[in-house]
């Protein structure tokens, strides 16, 4: 027997996680700057949020999705998380992205993502 999955189905699939490695840079003024610091935590921008997840999803179920939309930055935190939505086709699904180790050494920043797609899509 031969089964299918939608992509929507194929998106749905929980993911092992994606790693990134980005500099940090406390010059405010800099548009290079891929990580917001303050005086006492380190921020990964909400497009960079948005560009690991469609990366993961992209590379373990071998198709972006759309879009990712995240409300704002995320901590980088161990522990700290965020719900996004994502968008495949006419679908929304619900998304959770979860650092699981952040560490700075040299002036960069390591951090990896758990990210886990809803599923069933949102009304």
């Amino acid at each position: 027997m031969r089964s299918l999955l939608t992509p929507t189905m194929c998106l749905a699939m929980a993911l092992t996680g994606c790693s990134a490695s980005v500099t940090v840079d406390d010059r405010a003024t800099s548009t290079e700057t891929t990580v917001a610091t303050t005086e006492t935590e380190l921020v990964i921008p909400r497009e960079t949020v948005e560009d690991d997840i469609a990366n993961s999803l992209e590379e373990s179920v071998g198709q972006r999705p759309d879009a990712v939309e995240c409300p704002g930055d995320l901590s980088a935190r161990q522990g700290e998380s965020i719900r996004c939505v994502l968008h495949a086709g006419p679908d929304r699904l619900g998304v959770a992205a979860t650092v699981t180790s952040a560490s700075v050494q040299g002036g960069q920043l390591d951090y990896h993502l758990d990210v886990k797609v809803d599923e069933k899509p949102t009304g």
